[in-house]
């Protein structure tokens, strides 16, 4: 097992749980910068419109 600063024995779930909060951090950064894209795209909706057209060449 590591060792802390102090000498002490770091349990294994200490490590477990800071994996996790960095897994979290991490997901939920990635879920702020979707809302924010999202958010701005419903923005720009308000000021853009966008066409798609198909062609059939039959």
């Amino acid at each position: 097992m590591p060792l802390a600063r102090n000498g002490n024995l770091i349990s294994a779930r200490y490590d477990g749980s800071r994996m996790l909060r960095r897994v979290f951090t991490v997901l939920s950064f990635m879920s702020l910068l979707l809302c924010v894209a999202r958010c701005m795209l419903w923005v720009r909706s308000y000021f853009r419109l966008d066409t798609i057209y198909w062609l059939n060449e039959r």
